[in-house]
């Protein structure tokens, strides 16, 4: 995975997910926080798509799913905070429901090829720590989704369907 500077890159071994740990986001997809813990899960490191600065990606809209979603989050490249990154957690929330009502893991609906977008990680050696910050998503120009003031990781809130083709 490619940081900021062009000549640099970061070995990914894993990519760790948290659900549930913002309120908004809890409540949006049907939860309730106060009953029920944040928790992590997984993404296999094919998961991430690069995403350079400036650049517009062309993302497939996987098999198997009807009911396509992006949640924009704050990546961390953890080494004791090596860097941050924007990235996107793309879910086929179909498949992900139908998992959820059979009380069954759902990583079908999140762990997928190129199920995780990522702009460059910026080293926090260069940029020290970002005690605040905004998060935006825009999907063909309107802005879709915006993050709060201080963002540790998961999904504030404002997920969205992904329209195939566009």
């Amino acid at each position: 995975l490619a940081l900021n500077r062009p000549a640099e890159v970061f070995p990914v071994h894993r990519i760790y997910c948290i659900g549930r740990n913002y309120a908004a986001h809890a409540r949006e997809m049907g939860s309730d926080p106060t009953r029920e813990p944040p928790f992590f899960f997984q993404k296999p490191n094919d998961a991430i798509q690069y995403v350079a600065p400036g650049q517009i990606a062309d993302h497939p809209y996987p098999a198997l799913t009807r009911n396509y979603h992006y949640e924009v989050e704050l990546v961390a490249a953890l080494q004791h905070v090596f860097g941050y990154a924007v990235g996107l957690d793309m879910t086929r929330r179909d498949l992900q429901g139908d998992m959820k009502d059979q009380k069954k893991p759902w990583e079908i609906g999140k762990s997928f090829d190129l199920s995780a977008p990522i702009g460059p990680i910026h080293r926090v050696a260069r940029t020290g720590p970002f005690p605040r910050g905004a998060i935006t998503l825009a999907v063909n120009a309107p802005l879709r989704a915006q993050g709060g003031d201080l963002i540790y990781s998961g999904t504030p809130e404002n997920v969205g369907a992904v329209v195939r083709g566009t």
